[in-house]
């Protein structure tokens, strides 16, 4: 009796025939592929951060999607910038695209006239133009 014949034994007769060690061969090599065909999980960019699992998607194309989208979902709602130059796509994240919206939006206040002693704070107001009506009406009255 051979190494293999308990081995490949798939019918329990003491002996291992061609046809049972094709079949385990067989068998193995459905195994080989199936491993190889979620190889990509072991490589993949991790997806926890956005609740997004591997194990969860046939595909590496599925699960790419899937993370693109937990990640960059953001883009596709969130208040548009396009009249101050400023485009989501640029950013990663949705926290840094809103700093960077807010900065173009009201860096003006920084460097506009000081309404102090009219009661005026340009933290009251959405534009420059609005806060310079506002002043300049204050400063008439």
């Amino acid at each position: 009796m051979g190494l293999f014949d308990k081995l490949f034994d798939l019918n329990g007769d003491g002996e291992s025939s061609m046809l049972e060690q094709s079949l385990a061969f067989q068998q193995w090599e459905d195994e080989d592929d199936e491993s190889r065909a979620y190889q990509w999980r072991q490589y993949c960019e991790d997806g926890y951060e956005y609740g997004i699992d591997p194990e969860d998607y046939e595909t590496e194309e599925e699960y790419e999607e899937a993370l693109e989208e937990a990640k960059y979902g953001w883009r596709e709602n969130c208040e548009d910038g396009f009249e101050y130059g400023i485009d989501p796509d640029f950013y990663e994240t949705e926290d840094e695209y809103m700093e960077a919206l807010n900065e173009a939006k009201y860096s003006w206040r920084e460097d506009c006239e000081d309404g102090f002693e009219y009661g005026i704070d340009p933290e009251d107001f959405e534009t420059e133009e609005e806060y310079q009506e506002a002043l300049e009406d204050a400063k008439n009255s």
